[in-house]
């Protein structure tokens, strides 16, 4: 068994060989959007944190690659402990840039060289100055000087204006200028203007960073590079961008209507395939192996443990709505779990997989729950209100659950109870429902008794200091 899931190779020539979400049919699309646009376009790809945004990202831009289509990638969120964003960007556009000509002839990559060099000059006119923090405090009343020092920062201050003012005229050139050069470059990089593609620039997590740092990158991408012939795909966490927004404009901000003003298309990443890439990940990490040593009936189903374990770990994530990262993050701690339960000993699976979904979700509730703050019942009650948990509890699964959970909480009688009532009930569906959970409840306790304690000493690796 393996502890991580292996990191995923993008090959350059089949960038999506180990796509194990199907999307390259979603790379091909936008590609044929992209590929003949020639006016100015910003794209957001959004999905939530864990998702598989980036390493979509990663595949599509290699594939266009393929497609000779220039792109640039640049990561918001390693960059975003520098106050302007205009300053690594550029430095990470120069980088890319120089490398894709090391394969150039002399000529050509002279002159690309030559206008990056240019974008570098014109871009450095416009990285933003501010007056010392003192005149600033001063200027605001917030520090008291006597007369002299007074007349003396004054004469500083319209100084410092005077410049400001000769800096916004150059800057307003330089914007320009800056704008022309860019053009060059994209003409440049299509052979001198013989072919006509679109310079695709990707900016990634850009909802992970600093909202001051998300923001100022967004009006920089709008006011500066909104260039014939230059794409912008941004991934995004819409609502974790949005947050930021607000951070800095304020709770009553129409972020909608702000964010429109920056982003002309937006598209959505599919809904996650659970049963699928649950299914891939199980043989990524290796579970083969330990599923068929363990061939084995659970005592509540006549479905094998390699079954059980699969279809209530696939309908739990899907109710919980694990990310991708989130569902990795269970498979390692399942790896882990299993290789501290010897072969000879039952697992109560269910147990075990609602409660590593439980860490991995909720970490404050299971942790309530492992240090006795918390009781059985208390995480029943949090799952039962969650949307759509009636697909869990109506399970076989899910009644087990239930009753392990209800049991251990001394209070299985009321279930029985219910149970009861079910059976006296003039509807045959109910009166199954009831039947059912009586089947369950006696089979589970004349058969086992459930060990929580080892469950979690499992889960937190406690068994190993005993």
């Amino acid at each position: 068994m393996k502890l991580k899931n292996p990191a995923i190779g993008i090959s350059d020539n089949n960038p999506f060989a180990d796509d194990a979400l199907d999307r390259r049919k979603l790379a091909e699309a936008y590609y044929q959007i992209f590929k003949d646009v020639s006016e100015p376009l910003v794209c957001a790809i959004d999905s939530p944190w864990g998702t598989g945004k980036t390493t979509f990202i990663n595949m599509f831009l290699k594939y266009l690659e393929n497609q000779k289509i220039n792109c640039i990638y640049f990561n918001a969120w390693e960059n975003d402990y520098v106050d302007d964003p205009l300053i690594p960007f550029i430095d990470e556009i120069e980088i890319i840039i120089e490398n894709k000509n090391k394969d150039q002839d002399g000529k050509l990559k002279s002159i690309v060289n030559d206008v990056i060099n240019k974008v570098k000059n014109t871009g450095g006119m416009l990285i933003k100055n501010s007056l010392p923090a003192v005149l600033k405090l001063a200027t605001y009343g917030l520090i008291n000087f006597d007369k002299s020092t007074e007349d003396e920062i004054a004469k500083v201050v319209e100084n410092i204006t005077k410049n400001e003012l000769e800096k916004y005229k150059v800057q307003k050139q330089s914007i320009k200028d800056f704008k022309e050069n860019l053009k060059e470059l994209v003409k440049n990089l299509n052979n001198g203007g013989e072919e006509e593609k679109p310079l695709i620039i990707f900016i990634d997590e850009l909802d992970r960073c600093r909202p001051n740092f998300a923001i100022e990158l967004l009006e920089r991408v709008k006011h500066l590079f909104n260039i014939d012939g230059i794409i912008f795909v941004l991934g995004i966490d819409r609502e974790q961008l949005c947050h930021s927004i607000r951070t800095i404009y304020g709770l009553n901000m129409d972020v909608d209507g702000y964010l429109k003003k920056f982003i002309d298309l937006n598209f959505c990443l599919p809904k996650l395939d659970y049963k699928n890439y649950i299914g891939i990940l199980f043989k990524r990490y290796n579970f083969d192996e330990y599923f068929e040593i363990r061939n084995q009936k659970n005592s509540n189903s006549e479905k094998t443990f390699l079954e059980t374990f699969l279809e209530f770990f696939t309908n739990l994530a899907k109710t919980l709505k694990l990310t991708l990262r989130s569902i990795e993050h269970c498979f390692t701690q399942f790896s882990i779990s299993f290789r501290l339960i010897p072969e000879n000993h039952e697992i109560n699976i269910i147990v075990l997989v609602t409660l590593v979904c439980l860490k991995i979700s909720n970490s404050e509730l299971y942790y309530g729950y492992i240090n006795k703050k918390y009781n059985e019942l208390k995480i029943l009650e949090y799952l039962k209100g969650i949307n759509n948990s009636n697909e869990i509890f109506e399970t076989n699964y899910g009644i087990a659950l239930e009753i392990y959970f209800m049991d251990e909480a001394n209070e299985i009688n009321k279930l029985k109870e219910e149970y009861n009532k079910k059976m006296r009930s003039d509807n045959l569906k109910e009166q199954n429902k009831g039947k059912l959970g009586w089947d369950i409840i006696n089979e589970i306790t004349t058969t086992q008794k459930l060990n929580l304690k080892s469950i979690i000493e499992k889960i937190e690796m406690m068994a190993v200091l005993r």
